[in-house]
């Protein structure tokens, strides 16, 4: 927990989704505890929103939204049903409306796909990433500004996330020229290990100015890990 709040800190986002959080409450409860005295250290502005909402997993590992910018809206997508009835995405697609004050908000769609330990043909995710793109669809009619992100499980090569890889709007920020380091986002960050989504729209991608990944709350010698990470 602790080299969680070191890399959000060292990160400094304003904007930072984060999946698999119990609830608002400790998300708030960790903010306040744990990330806001390392920023507070550093000369760092305090974020004026901790927002998560309930998704379908009754586990309680929920998306949640930490902002510097004010919300002014959100849309859960828990209802959205599969031909056979099922809930198309396991926790949620959650939409974030972020005021940066200007003409437009920014969309922020946060994701966490099934894994693969439950979908080893990848058949609902493919499922999963065909929705995102139809709601990236939708919000492009009301704002230009867009961010797709989260776990999707599954690497690019898959196949199963075409709908989002390939989506004409959208770009996986990862996969920009701007971007030099390892392929991947999960232990040793290999090209198969490649599961973590950052993607921007046309109008965002223009403004892209750097591209990286904090790896350093995870032992590996191809990085410099935190020096309490054995």
């Amino acid at each position: 927990i602790r080299n969680t709040a070191r890399e959000i800190a060292d990160v400094d986002p304003d904007e930072l989704l984060l999946v698999e959080v119990e609830d608002r409450a400790t998300l708030q409860r960790f903010y306040d505890q744990m990330i806001w005295p390392l920023l507070q250290a550093k000369g760092s502005s305090r974020h004026q929103i901790c927002m998560l909402v309930d998704g379908n997993d009754p586990r309680g590992i929920d998306i949640g939204l930490i902002s510097r910018y004010p919300l002014v809206g959100m849309r859960s997508n828990v209802h959205r049903r599969t031909a056979s009835g099922s809930a198309v995405f396991p926790r949620d697609a959650i939409e974030f409306y972020v005021d940066i004050g200007k003409r437009y908000f920014v969309a922020v769609v946060g994701n966490h796909f099934t894994s693969q330990a439950s979908d080893k043909t990848g058949s609902r995710r493919r499922v999963q990433a065909t929705e995102v793109a139809a709601i990236v669809t939708d919000l492009r009619k009301r704002t230009p500004w867009i961010m797709v992100a989260g776990d999707l499980n599954d690497h690019p090569a898959s196949g199963n996330l075409d709908a989002l890889v390939r989506h004409l709007e959208l770009t996986d920020a990862m996969a920009l020229p701007i971007y030099q380091g390892r392929p991947g986002t999960y232990k040793t960050a290999g090209a198969a290990q490649k599961i973590d989504y950052l993607f921007v729209s046309q109008r965002l991608k223009s403004k892209v100015k750097k591209v990286d990944v904090n790896s350093r709350g995870y032992f590996s010698t191809l990085w410099e890990p935190y020096d309490d990470i054995k």
